[in-house]
């Protein structure tokens, strides 16, 4: 008899190699953003985007295939979250948000790209304008990423979907991620979304990059339980 009982922590082993892939494909895009000028002086930005025009542009590709592999990771881990919490609604917050920040970094990615393409054309007043755009897009989906580390805490306190130690390793990337609202109101210091410590998007991009590599590493070590692997009799 086939037993009827379920590893609801169990993951396909592809969503983890998504989540590896993911985690090398974005570490590159956390990095470079830390050598970024604050929003201050559009002659640094254009010196910047003027000087590491090849170096953004092999980012910010590499950025951009790594949203496939987000969509796996992201489709393994909310099957996960919804086992563990059956009918909630805190995966489908988790899923959401994930699309959501998504969604708004790719747009990021596409200003910062036509930024450097029109950076070649002498143009400092609109590279300034979309390289802005491109950053100040951090604050307004700032709390889209606590969102997500918070609905996959509170599941790992509750359901056991992950260890406790990687539960609250998402609580401090979900204080990271708030810290981006700050870039709505300077454009130098800390709180700029350029580079700032507590408003750029450095901090929150690593903090996804890191949250997903060990999460990654979690469960492709995964053994079935017993009772998960049994087989009919």
């Amino acid at each position: 008899m086939r037993s009827e009982e379920k590893d609801v922590t169990r993951s396909p082993k592809w969503g983890s190699l998504c989540g590896a892939a993911l985690a090398v494909l974005w570490a590159p895009m956390g990095i470079i953003v830390l050598q970024l000028p604050d929003l201050s002086s559009r002659t640094k930005i254009d010196h910047f985007y003027r000087g590491q025009g090849d170096l953004l542009k092999m980012v910010l590709a590499l950025a951009a295939v790594g949203f496939f592999f987000l969509l796996g990771f992201l489709g393994a881990l909310v099957e996960r979250l919804r086992r563990a919490e059956g009918s909630g609604p805190l995966a489908w917050i988790a899923f959401g948000s994930a699309l959501l920040f998504m969604t708004s970094l790719s747009i990021a990615l596409g200003l910062a790209a036509a930024a450097e393409l029109l950076s070649r054309q002498g143009t400092p007043a609109i590279v300034y304008t979309l390289h802005a755009g491109a950053f100040v897009l951090a604050a307004p989906v700032a709390l889209v990423g606590t969102a997500f580390f918070v609905a996959v805490a509170l599941l790992s306190f509750r359901a056991a979907v992950f260890p406790l130690w990687l539960a609250w390793a998402a609580l401090t990337a979900a204080f990271a991620n708030a810290g981006a609202v700050g870039g709505f109101f300077s454009l130098t210091g800390p709180l700029n979304s350029g580079n700032g410590a507590v408003g750029g998007p450095a901090v929150p991009i690593l903090s996804w990059v890191l949250w997903i590599a060990l999460a990654s590493a979690v469960m492709v070590n995964e053994t079935p339980s017993p009772t998960a692997s049994a087989s009919d009799r």
